[in-house]
């Protein structure tokens, strides 16, 4: 602290306009420190529409120029707003103001004689290069998608669309190399491939699993203070900022993020995002952000005070190495009733459900009433005023066309076909107990990996434990007569279609559930986990000499992705609303049961009879086998 400064710390936040800010004044708050913030204008000098600015949290606000059309203009409000304040810190939260104040910090610190809590600018921008992120993981032995980049202004979209063909297996992820990648996901090339050209962006192979964050604040590469979480629910279908996200705990994250901190030399604070595949249960890093994050509220609730302890990190203050696993879970609410309001009222339910029933912290902050007051009313305005958004439809032309000519239907078993009563709880715990399993690892992904490391007696014992308790459930299955009867019309109708059961259960259990259904003389094959635990060699086994004649049905995005890889067309069963958001995104069918998505094909396959019998003028029925 400067001579002449008072005894409490006075920090001037930049800038107050992020939903994180709020977060920011909090925990600076928490700490006992005196806190202002700037907020943007406008090119005509109009204050951006910002709650934050009315929190009770702030002792002083500056308007001072956005620096995304003017740099030069932001750096000098702030230097003036640091004066005006005598501020000890400066404090930057977004992007953009950790960039533009980093590139002038001699300037900064030089003339307000406060100290700026960023690391140098050249640190920054390699950090945040995501064309140079893939050679950095590699080095480091941590997974990343594969990833293509076409930043040359010459490149014609053919050109783009042969690389990704070439190089990439769908579903396709186009994101611009800016902070706001805003990724876009497609299933076809050409498509992709048009993005790409025209953002100039990266191309990556998309990763089906859950969304993870690596949170550090570091000196000299070695973490202070340590966080992680798993993302609940995300903005978009296919992944996004989050929505919802809970406090998660796990040794094999908490070294992939210790070894990034460690090759960076990283001072300040830094955000490593992860995707967590659904199968193998390995972490592929996707991004490195250098600042801080849109979930900060959830680390601050959970006692990670990173903004209080950075300042006191660049004021010389010597911390003692901390990791925060306190359980929790945040729910954006009111920000997700503001972006979703009359646009998906039922993923509006759903949300509002699972918040409850996590008992989930939430974005309503009584104890500020003037911000919460703000955003109530742009909230309930959003409600008012704003249309619904029209979704593509999805063809069932493409569908139709497949079923005559010998196609092959596989499906999914468990939560498919049927819901196998697996007590799933009481595996958990009886495979923790052999110690079979650890960490926050799945048990098909940990009989996985256990194989992968050569421990295939130890592999061999989970997979007989869990089939135990398969077995079980699979002789608890009733018959399910509506399904026979569909199944058998289906088969009628369309000569030649061979019926395919694809399943992560055991062979035995798998066999059970399609007798106890009643189906079992219906299917021509059964592959189970002891062919293949990965969906997509699974779907290449069934696909054989069918290729692209081959329709999966599955209630996983796993499922979908899989399908894609293999030639395969896909279609999802869930009643799920995420599920189905997921398969709008990437235009693929989705049905509330197996009962209604066998429906569909049989009055798909009437139509085309009848189609036939029509143009040939016969009256006689013909299987619609090949011709």
């Amino acid at each position: 602290m400067r001579w002449g400064a008072a005894a409490m710390t006075r920090v001037l936040v930049s800038s107050g306009n992020f939903k994180k800010s709020y977060a920011v004044f909090r925990s600076l708050h928490r700490h006992g420190m005196e806190v202002a913030a700037t907020f943007y204008v406008d090119r005509g000098g109009r204050p951006l529409v910002a709650p934050n600015i009315f929190s009770k949290y702030l002792d002083a606000r500056y308007l001072v120029a956005s620096p995304s059309w003017s740099e030069r203009g932001y750096v000098l409000g702030v230097v003036d707003a640091a004066l005006d304040f005598a501020a000890d810190v400066v404090l930057p939260t977004g992007f953009t103001d950790f960039l533009a104040l980093s590139k002038y910090k001699s300037l900064v610190e030089g003339v307000t004689g406060a100290r700026l809590a960023s690391p140098e600018y050249e640190r920054i921008v390699a950090a945040s290069d995501k064309t140079r992120l893939p050679r950095l993981a590699a080095s480091l032995g941590l997974l990343s998608p594969k990833t293509l980049y076409f930043g040359e202004r010459s490149v014609s979209v053919e050109d783009v669309a042969r690389a990704i063909r070439r190089e990439l297996k769908p579903p396709y992820v186009v994101k611009g190399v800016g902070d706001a990648s805003r990724p876009a996901f497609y299933k076809d090339a050409d498509e992709a491939a048009r993005d790409a050209a025209s953002r100039r962006g990266i191309v990556q192979e998309f990763i089906a699993g859950g969304g993870y964050g690596y949170f550090a604040l570091a000196v000299e590469g070695k973490p202070v203070l340590e966080f992680m979480h798993r993302r609940v629910v995300e903005a978009g279908p296919l992944g996004g900022p989050s929505l919802m996200a809970s406090s998660f705990l796990d040794s094999e994250l908490l070294s992939l993020g210790r070894r990034l901190v460690a090759a960076l030399e990283w001072s300040g604070v830094l955000m490593a995002e992860f995707k967590r595949d659904y199968e193998t249960g390995d972490y592929y890093l996707l991004e490195l952000n250098p600042k801080f994050w849109g979930s900060l509220d959830l680390a601050v609730e959970a006692l990670a005070d990173f903004p209080a302890l950075l300042v006191k990190a660049v004021l010389g203050e010597e911390l003692p190495h901390a990791v925060v696993g306190r359980r929790l879970t945040f729910s954006w609410l009111v920000y997700t009733v503001y972006k979703y309001a009359s646009r998906d009222l039922r993923f509006l339910y759903r949300f509002f459900k699972e918040t409850l029933r996590r008992r989930a912290r939430v974005d309503v902050w009584v104890g500020d009433p003037a911000v919460t007051f703000r955003v109530l009313t742009m909230t309930v305005a959003t409600c008012l005023h704003r249309g619904g958004r029209r979704r593509p439809g999805v063809e069932l032309a493409d569908l139709a066309a497949l079923l005559p000519g010998g196609a092959t239907l596989s499906f999914d078993l468990d939560g498919t076909l049927v819901n196998l009563p697996v007590r799933w709880r009481e595996v958990r715990r009886e495979a923790a107990n052999l110690g079979l399993l650890r960490g926050a690892t799945g048990l098909m992904a940990t009989m996985y990996r256990l194989g992968r490391a050569g421990r295939r007696r130890k592999a061999l014992e989970l997979h007989e434990l869990v089939k135990r308790y398969e077995v079980e459930a699979a002789s608890r299955v009733e018959r399910n007569e509506r399904l026979v009867e569909r199944l058998e019309e289906l088969r009628r109708l369309a000569g030649g279609l061979k019926l395919l059961l694809v399943t992560k259960q055991s062979r035995e259990a798998a066999l059970i559930a399609l007798d106890r259904l009643g189906v079992r003389r219906l299917f021509d094959r059964v592959i189970s986990r002891e062919d293949s635990l990965l969906r997509e060699e699974q779907l290449r086994i069934a696909a054989g000499d069918v290729g692209s004649r081959l329709v999966h049905a599955g209630d996983t995005l796993v499922d979908v992705v899989s399908a894609f890889r293999v030639g395969a067309f896909p279609v999802l069963v869930t009643r799920d609303v995420y599920g189905i958001r997921q398969a709008l995104e990437l235009r693929v069918l989705a049905f509330k049961s197996v009962e209604e998505l066998i429906g569909t094909l049989i009055r798909l396959v009437e139509a085309r009879h009848e189609h036939y019998r029509l143009r040939s003028g016969s009256d006689s029925y013909k299987p619609l086998n090949k011709s």
